[in-house]
């Protein structure tokens, strides 16, 4: 596999050195022994959370484009699109998506992708890094990922099926790691504590992992959004939640859901002073618009009023609210408050 084991896999229950081969890994002093799958993936969880819209039928599509090659795939992925609910190229495939890793240099890097999803950054990344680390808690998503790795024959990512709060690496030993889209949700991953003190432990629980000046990548909806004004959220949550102080979107959340509100997002200030309280050195914040998902570009100032000039010359296909909230962005850039209110970031947090 190209990649030294003794130097970066640790078990996941005593933290000893783990033995890997192609069919099983072992801990060297506890013994415990995860299995490697017919697919690749090293089977490190015996849950499986699913993240999707029907796990039967994602499991059909899964069998259905076992049997296809990339180029077959992709000249059917309309038809696949309008079948699956939980196939969408642009989400699932776009190597677009992976675009804004061209800000790092991870060339000969060793890099972890927690909840790697379809793999959309870990195979476009796989051509520059030197090894990538794949993990994701549910099982479909990460056997969608190991069949793209197999179609165009990438032999340099190790897919796992694990738990991100349970990640089989010695510390030390990471050269970048990879959270888009998982911060937020920390607030889920520990019992006690509230959501903010969650995502300190967890990103203290990261920075252990990296080896000195290693980088975290971060990309992550901003609190403070002009769609979160406009009643828009993104994680399922009640409107105008994110907006509001913790304590009364937590009452409201368990009144309406009967459930608490665990989730938390940050301004930019907030998700700055988050990681320098969790021990990294240096925080670096930029701005993709319109989101980090699939941006069209990526600002690295508030003071260029790229995004304004973008939206002036653009012909806004969208609906009201949105163009409702497009217009309130572009004045804002206009007085240099973009990294107050913009959609989102991606933050370069160095060790």
């Amino acid at each position: 596999m190209g990649i030294d084991y003794k130097d970066t896999f640790a078990c996941i229950i005593c933290g000893t050195t783990i033995y890997a081969s192609d069919y099983y890994w072992k801990c060297s002093s506890c013994g415990n022994i995860w299995q490697v799958d017919e697919n690749g993936i090293v089977l490190m969880s015996e849950d499986n959370y699913f993240f999707g819209a029907n796990q039967e039928a994602m499991n059909n599509m899964l069998t259905e484009i076992n049997m296809m090659s990339f180029e077959q795939l992709l000249e059917d992925s309309e038809r696949l699109e309008n079948k699956y609910k939980d196939f969408n190229y642009n989400y699932c495939l776009n190597p677009a998506r992976a675009d804004w890793t061209y800000l790092g240099d991870f060339s000969e890097k060793t890099v972890l992708d927690l909840a790697c999803g379809y793999g959309s950054i870990s195979i476009p990344l796989s051509k520059r890094a030197k090894k990538i680390i794949a993990i994701d808690g549910t099982y479909e998503r990460i056997k969608f990922l190991s069949i793209i790795k197999r179609m165009k024959n990438i032999d340099n990512i190790i897919p796992i099926h694990g738990n991100v709060t349970k990640i089989p690496i010695k510390p030390n030993s990471i050269d970048d790691i990879i959270m888009v889209g998982l911060l937020e949700y920390a607030g889920y991953f520990y019992k006690d504590g509230s959501p903010k003190s969650l995502q300190i432990k967890y990103l203290k629980y990261l920075h252990h992992m990296l080896s000195e000046n290693g980088v975290l990548w971060v990309g992550i909806e901003n609190r403070l959004s002009p769609e979160h004004f406009l009643g828009y959220t993104h994680h399922g949550d009640l409107p105008y939640t994110p907006l509001l102080p913790s304590w009364i979107s937590n009452t409201v959340t368990r009144i309406v859901k009967s459930q608490p509100y665990r989730l938390r997002l940050h301004t930019e200030w907030g998700y700055y002073s988050l990681l320098k309280k969790a021990g990294f050195s240096k925080v670096e914040i930029l701005y993709p618009f319109y989101d980090y998902k699939l941006p069209s570009f990526i600002v690295s100032s508030r003071k260029n009023q790229l995004i304004s000039k973008y939206i002036e010359n653009t012909i806004l296909n969208v609906k009201w609210k949105k163009r409702i909230a497009l217009f309130l962005i572009k004045y804002i850039d206009k007085l240099n408050l973009v990294g107050i209110f913009a959609p989102a970031f991606f933050i370069k947090a160095t060790k």
